[in-house]
């Protein structure tokens, strides 16, 4: 059996980083994205990693991301949804533009990274060709905007379908 292959956006630091060791040393092939890979030196090079750039404000790149990491590793088989950031301002001392800011890229850069994985994970994963399966998002949970806390990043595993179904869910960290 070949290794499967994650695709993890938000490497940079923090979670994607442990996310790609974590997956690693569980044997996957990872597929690094961050939006500035020609800054990143600690995953270049490993065995098994594809550093590429993705953002997930930028559906081309989100595109882009999934083509090389199918390309490079012949599947995409998971997506760990992990880019975004937070807040530490007062909610009344947040101008506008800063909580649209946020709201793009924790709530809508995670729906079109969701949207282009439900429509790769069946084609090209592992689980290609099994017969009655669906795309669904079981669970999710958004708190895009949390003022005083730096909580609104979330981690979204999203699965190939196995046999019948398609199993995702969304997870809040606490970062």
């Amino acid at each position: 059996m070949t290794n499967r292959t994650v695709l993890i956006t938000g490497c940079s630091s923090g979670f994607g980083k442990l996310a790609v060791n974590t997956f690693r040393a569980e044997g996957w092939n990872v597929v690094a994205t961050m939006r500035s890979p020609e800054k990143e030196a600690e995953l270049t090079g490993l065995q098994g990693v594809l550093v590429t750039r993705l953002d997930v404000k930028d559906p081309q790149s989100i595109d882009a991301a999934f083509e090389q990491g199918a390309a490079a590793f012949g599947s995409i088989d998971a997506v760990v949804n992990n880019a975004g950031y937070g807040s530490n301002a007062l909610f009344e001392q947040s101008p506008d533009a800063s909580v649209r800011d946020i709201y793009e890229t924790n709530v809508f850069g995670l729906m079109n990274v969701m949207r282009r994985a439900l429509a790769w994970l069946p084609r090209t994963s592992m689980y290609k060709g099994s017969t009655g399966h669906s795309s669904r998002v079981i669970e999710a949970s958004l708190e895009p905007v949390q003022a005083r806390s730096n909580r609104s990043r979330f981690i979204t595993l999203a699965h190939a379908a196995t046999k019948s179904r398609t199993r995702a869910s969304c997870a809040s960290s606490q970062a």
